[in-house]
């Protein structure tokens, strides 16, 4: 269970013990990307684009076709954000 920054840890305690579900500050995963609250964090959008370029550089190692890559290039790129995000 998340709360709240504006809740007090009076609250968060009785709620938590109401439902019997512990508190955590963060949700952790979902289809091995961060769930976050709020503005995303600096380490967030590093992953991002580590995993793009990682892909990148692999399709360019892999020699595909410079149009067949540039159409994965433009679909990942595209997709990859909006699935994080």
């Amino acid at each position: 269970m998340i709360f709240s920054h504006n809740a007090t840890t009076k609250h968060k305690q009785s709620v938590g013990s109401i439902f019997d579900i512990p508190h955590k500050d963060s949700v952790g995963k979902y289809l091995r990307c961060p769930v976050f609250q709020g503005k995303p964090e600096t380490s967030t959008i590093s992953k991002i684009l580590a995993k793009a370029t990682g892909r990148m550089e692999s399709w360019k190692a892999n020699s595909i076709l410079e149009a067949r890559r540039t159409v994965l290039i433009q679909s990942n790129l595209e997709s990859l954000p909006a699935h994080t995000i």
